[in-house]
């Protein structure tokens, strides 16, 4: 009948609400991650930095070596002696170097990954909407069409894969806050003391944040994953 035909009334009634809501779907999630590749890239760099001076405690100082070789031989040692723990061969990494660098090495690896799908991302949603809004023979074959991108959509679980996305640099930044607390430890406990109460109290403020939605039906502070 007049309703199944190609350009019936009811097709271009389907294209018209489907197509303001798949519009509006594609915004909120580009919304999502606009500004987490320019977050991620400079969140990297500081991870970088740290991770730079990090390794340089995962192997021995020579120079140190040296000067303590030095003091020892024209100290009270008229033998010239070196102590064993003085030889470069015998250093040991501290267990608090490792940590410290292997969460930094994780969480650089992380941002990286967060940039790089953020920008993946991006470019699926542009395919995605270019595909919708394209000219098609008539209503009926834009229903179509619009039905199989949509089950795609669905179920590749991309939705759940860009709200996944700041999820992930979110535990990038818990992970090299925990590294940061590891390595300013052996160094100076206030200022480790003073950044594991500044973490603590940012995380805090997140979960507390993320997790009232569940609680509190009106808590405006509901974010994608949930």
């Amino acid at each position: 009948g007049t309703e199944a035909a190609e350009d019936a009334r009811v097709w271009r009634i389907y294209k018209k609400r489907a197509g303001d809501h798949s519009q509006e779907h594609v915004r909120n999630l580009q919304a999502s991650i606009n500004n987490l590749p320019v977050f991620a890239g400079l969140f990297s760099a500081v991870s970088t930095t740290f991770l730079v001076e990090g390794y340089r405690n995962l192997q021995p100082d020579y120079m140190e070596y040296m000067s303590k070789s030095f003091f020892v031989v024209h100290s009270q040692n008229p033998l010239g002696v070196l102590n064993q723990s003085l030889d470069p061969n015998a250093y040991q990494v501290p267990l608090s170097v490792r940590w410290s660098n292997g969460l930094w090495l994780a969480s650089l690896v992380i941002s990286l990954f967060v940039a790089l799908n953020a920008i993946v991302a991006q470019q699926w949603l542009e395919e995605y909407t270019s595909r919708i809004s394209g000219p098609a023979v008539n209503h009926k074959h834009w229903v179509r069409r619009h039905r199989v991108l949509s089950d795609g959509f669905e179920r590749w679980k991309i939705e759940l894969f860009i709200s996944a996305l700041p999820l992930l640099l979110h535990i990038s930044l818990l992970l090299f806050f925990i590294g940061l607390v590891l390595f300013f430890r052996p160094l100076d406990n206030v200022a480790a003391t003073f950044v594991m109460t500044l973490a603590i109290l940012t995380f805090a403020f997140y979960v507390g944040t993320t997790i009232a939605p569940l609680i509190w039906r009106g808590a405006p502070t509901r974010t994608p994953i949930l």
